[in-house]
């Protein structure tokens, strides 16, 4: 009996395995283990270096964005970028702004990243993120990429010196001189205006210049002589008097506006002699010591 209930419980388990269920006793292995599903189809997105990844101020730089499809992975990509850094930033644009991939060829766009005279100096960092019509992101992430801004350099332009007023201090109805030296920078060239302004008493000094109008045309200074004047009714005071320059482009020069400093004093224009009522000069001024040198003087 043992025998026969045996070999039935070997036939049942012999049409088990017919049915191809995959019990461990068919040495099918254990069937609690499940099949890997496959891979989600994707994309990445990587990109070069950006070159030159320093430069300076208004200036480009270049990476190339390759999009690479994953698990038969087809469909239409969408680039973006944003720059963090000082203001104002760097602009970035996408030759393809929108990749499409059909096939399992990866497909590129090329990202450049443009500075401006404005742009100031420093490191920039691009992020580089995309999306499809779905919103699937690439499985590798965001992308950062970095950018070195040198400060640039300074433009063209000139600067506007002067020597103290001589003489410094003066009788109104003379006159002061000093020389105005323009000095070219950074190969700078130009017609150079210059102007003066005085401020302080009425009626004021009155300025010229012996140049009007100077002209930069290699790196050496050029000078004209200003000359402050004054009138016999010039009031006496100190005066003020702005030097100011522009050129043909209404470019001011790089140090300001100058300013000199003129003291008058004012010309003795009338004496007047007062005397109290019935009193001589020989009763104002009665004098032992004149008298004494002869002098005819009255006593009472």
């Amino acid at each position: 009996m043992n025998s026969l209930h045996r070999l039935s419980r070997f036939g049942a388990l012999v049409g088990l395995c017919a049915l191809g269920l995959g019990l461990a006793a068919c040495g099918g292995g254990d069937s609690s283990t499940p099949a890997t599903p496959p891979a989600a189809p994707s994309y990445t997105v990587t990109a070069t270096a950006l070159s030159p990844s320093s430069l300076t101020s208004a200036g480009a730089s270049t990476s190339t964005i390759t999009v690479t499809p994953v698990g038969g992975y087809t469909g239409s990509v969408t680039l973006s970028c944003t720059i963090s850094g000082g203001v104002p930033e760097p602009s970035c644009s996408f030759s393809k702004s929108a990749v499409t991939v059909s096939s399992t060829s990866p497909v590129t766009s090329t990202l450049t990243v443009t500075t401006s005279s404005s742009t100031p100096g420093g490191r920039y960092t691009i992020s580089v993120a995309a999306h499809d019509g779905m919103s699937l992101a690439p499985s590798n992430g965001t992308l950062a990429l970095t950018l070195t801004a040198a400060t640039p350099p300074a433009p063209p332009s000139y600067t506007v010196t002067a020597t103290a007023l001589s003489p410094n201090s003066l009788t109104s109805g003379g006159t002061s001189t000093s020389t105005i030296t323009v000095t070219p920078a950074r190969g700078y060239t130009g017609s150079v205006t210059l102007s003066c302004t005085i401020s302080g008493g009425v009626p004021k000094p009155s300025c010229s210049f012996s140049k009007s109008a100077v002209t930069i045309s290699s790196t050496s200074p050029v000078t004209s002589t200003l000359t402050v004047t004054t009138s016999s009714s010039t009031p006496g005071g100190r005066y003020t008097i702005s030097i100011a320059a522009h050129d043909l482009k209404s470019l001011a020069p790089s140090n300001g506006t100058l300013t000199l400093t003129l003291t008058a004093a004012a010309v003795i224009q009338h004496i007047v002699v007062i005397f109290q009522e019935n009193r001589s000069t020989d009763n104002l001024f009665h004098d032992p010591v004149l008298i004494a040198r002869g002098a005819d003087i009255a006593s009472s």
